[in-house]
């Protein structure tokens, strides 16, 4: 799915699988792009976990999504590993944690890059560990009708 969709994998963190969608310039069309391919990825991880069962139960993810700059770098002497830094990887962690299953939980930023393609609905107000409080949003599919809605 990440190759198909152009995003990439950087890590996985205990249950968590974290991957970016990188803009291929510096510009806002660019940057609502790379929001949709990660949106993308999303619903299509979430539609391929719901044939899933293990022990008689289905399996269900969250996923968070927050947008902005973000510092990537390698780490290591003799082991190498690829990693992201930042507020934003942070923030889009805790909308992980605090979302609900089946469904991507976005931030405001986000939610405003996807707006020409995917409409969101409003969730809530929601504290964030280590970040206040922020205003968020679940996506829809993108053929839905609804435009966003605000608090």
């Amino acid at each position: 799915l990440c190759l198909h969709h152009k995003v990439e994998k950087i890590k996985t963190i205990g249950d968590a699988y974290l991957i970016v969608g990188f803009p291929e310039e510096q510009t806002q069309a660019a940057y609502s792009q790379a929001a949709a391919r990660v949106a993308e990825v999303a619903l299509q991880m979430l539609a391929v976990i719901q044939g899933f069962t293990l022990g008689g139960s289905g399996l269900n993810l969250r996923v968070g999504a927050h947008s902005g700059p973000a510092v990537a770098g390698v780490i290591g002497t003799t082991k190498f590993c690829y990693d992201l830094w930042g507020p934003v990887v942070n923030i889009a962690s805790r909308l992980e944690s605090s979302g609900l299953e089946g469904r991507i939980q976005v931030s405001e930023a986000t939610m405003t890059l996807l707006k020409p393609r995917f409409a969101c609905e409003y969730r809530d107000l929601i504290p964030l560990k280590g970040a206040g409080s922020h205003p968020t949003y679940l996506v829809c599919t993108p053929d839905a009708a609804a435009a966003p809605r605000s608090p």
